[in-house]
């Protein structure tokens, strides 16, 4: 009764956004140029989720892994090999001159794509009465992402990352700190 085990799978599709098919300026935000790619077709995927938790006892927690798989992946890549003059509106040859008004160029795109990863929670539940309660939380999660067309990775993955964070609450307050250690990514894409 303390365990239970979850398995899902899950079919979606999205169309794109009018951002990844019209675009053409600089995107403030990001700091750089974006283009648009107009014959943008649907993302489609397919995912699979499993996941273990247990939900009583001094140790709760949950652990679980997935695969997804994309057709026509959305995504913006980036053009190495150009940057765009913001003072003259003109495209450049890499590499550039030094200054802040030159931005990369990212184009929006599509391929086909695998994720696969999985994430952790634990719980310590050190202390746990009606009054008080003071408990430990070590959490981790963890994606890898390629094309599938060309076996390269994908832009903008998040590396490995692990956290703790210890809490306290006493009736209606609350208290807790917590740390998180992202790892370095060096699975990047070519340009990132």
């Amino acid at each position: 009764k303390d365990w239970s085990v979850g398995l899902s799978v899950a079919s979606s599709q999205r169309l794109p956004t009018a951002q990844e098919r019209f675009s053409n300026g600089p995107h403030g935000g990001t700091g750089s140029y974006e283009i648009g790619t107009s014959a943008l077709g649907k993302e489609n995927s397919l995912g699979v989720d499993l996941i273990l938790r247990k939900r009583a006892g001094f140790v709760t927690g949950s652990a679980g892994v997935f695969v997804n798989r994309f057709r026509n992946f959305i995504f913006e890549q980036r053009d190495p090999d150009r940057y765009f003059d913001e003072a003259t509106g003109d495209f450049l040859p890499y590499p550039v001159p030094p200054g802040d008004e030159y931005l990369p160029v990212y184009q929006f795109t599509a391929r086909d794509a695998v994720f696969a990863g999985g994430e952790a929670e634990l719980l310590w539940h050190l202390v746990d009465t009606a009054a008080d309660q003071l408990h430990l939380e070590l959490n981790a999660d963890y994606v890898r992402a390629r094309q599938t067309t060309d076996d390269e990775p994908l832009p903008r993955i998040p590396p490995l990352r692990v956290g703790a964070t210890l809490r306290y609450a006493h009736g209606p307050w609350m208290a807790g700190i917590g740390i998180r250690r992202a790892f370095t990514q060096d699975r990047i894409a070519p340009g990132e």
